[in-house]
C-alpha cells in the first residue's frame, strides 16, 4: 500500500513538473513583455492600434493625421522595415522628403565599384520609396542611380514601370527630355493597367520639346481614360495656351 502511494505521489509530482515546465515559455514571454512595456511604453497592441488609425487616415485621405499615428509607431517600433516604409512615405507626400530619406538610409546601401555602383535595399518597395524622396529632395543622380538599382533587382520586375517613369521624371527636371522620353514610352509599355500618370508626364515631355499637337492628343487619350482627371484636364489647356503663345510669338517675329 505505502509502494502504492508513494508511486501515486511520484506520478503527480511529475506531471506537475512537466506541467510546470510547459508554461514556462509562455510565462517567461509575458515577463520580456512586460518589461519591455515598461521601459519602452510599446505593445504588441498599441502598435496594433496605432498601425490601424494611421492606415484608415490613409484610406481617409488625411495623410496629416497618418503622419501623427506613424511617427508615434516608429518611435515604439523604428527596427520594423513595414513601418518605416509607411512613415516615408507619408512624410514624402506631406512635404517632407528629408526626414523620409532619413528614416529610410539605414535600409539602403549604394556601394561605389570600378564596374559603377552597387545598390542593396532590405526591399524593393523601400528603395523605390527612397529613390522618390531624393528625387523630391532634387538629389537627380541619387536618385536614378538608385532606380537603376531598382531595374536590375530580381525581387520586383513589377516596380520597373514606376522605376522607368521616376528616371523620367529625373532627366525632365534636368532638361533632358529626348532622354526622358525614351523612359516614359518604356513605362508605358510595361504599365497593368491605365498609365494615366505617365501618359501626363509625356505630354508635357512634349511639350517642352515643341510637340504640341502630339501632346495635345496624348492629353486628350488619357482624359478619355480618367475623365474626372482634373490634372489632366488643366494640363491640355496649359499646352494650348503655350502652343498658342508660341504661334503668336511665331507670327510676330515673321512680320516684315
Amino acid at each position: 500500500m505505502m509502494k502504492q502511494l508513494s508511486y501515486t505521489k511520484l506520478l503527480v509530482s511529475a506531471i506537475a513538473l512537466f506541467g510546470l515546465t510547459a508554461c514556462e515559455p509562455a510565462v517567461i514571454s509575458q515577463e520580456l513583455q512586460q518589461t519591455k512595456e515598461a521601459y519602452t511604453g510599446y505593445s504588441d497592441s498599441t502598435a496594433e492600434r496605432l498601425d490601424s488609425a494611421a492606415k484608415q487616415a490613409v484610406r481617409d485621405g488625411d495623410p496629416n493625421e497618418a503622419v501623427q499615428h506613424y511617427e508615434k509607431l516608429y518611435k515604439l517600433d523604428s527596427g520594423n522595415p513595414d513601418t518605416v516604409l509607411n512613415y516615408a512615405a507619408v512624410l514624402r507626400q506631406t512635404g517632407n522628403p528629408e526626414r523620409a530619406s532619413v528614416v529610410l538610409a539605414p535600409y539602403v546601401d549604394v556601394e561605389d565599384t570600378k564596374k559603377g555602383p552597387i545598390v542593396t535595399a532590405e526591399s524593393p518597395d523601400i528603395l523605390l520609396e527612397y529613390a522618390s524622396a531624393k528625387l523630391a529632395m532634387g538629389e537627380y543622380e541619387k536618385a536614378e542611380i538608385l532606380l537603376q538599382g531598382l531595374l536590375m533587382d530580381p525581387r520586383a520586375p513589377e516596380l520597373a514601370p514606376q522605376a522607368h517613369n521616376l528616371i523620367a521624371v529625373s532627366l525632365d527636371s534636368r532638361g533632358r527630355y529626348r532622354d526622358a522620353e525614351a523612359y516614359y514610352e518604356q513605362a508605358m509599355d510595361l504599365w497593368i493597367g491605365a498609365p494615366v500618370n505617365v501618359m501626363n508626364n509625356l505630354a508635357l515631355n512634349l511639350s517642352h520639346q515643341g510637340y504640341f499637337d502630339d501632346s495635345l492628343n496624348l492629353l486628350r487619350q488619357a482624359l478619355v481614360m480618367v475623365p474626372d482627371n482634373g490634372k489632366v484636364a488643366a494640363n491640355i489647356d496649359f499646352v494650348r495656351g503655350l502652343q498658342q503663345a508660341v504661334q503668336r510669338n511665331t507670327t510676330t517675329f515673321g512680320k516684315p
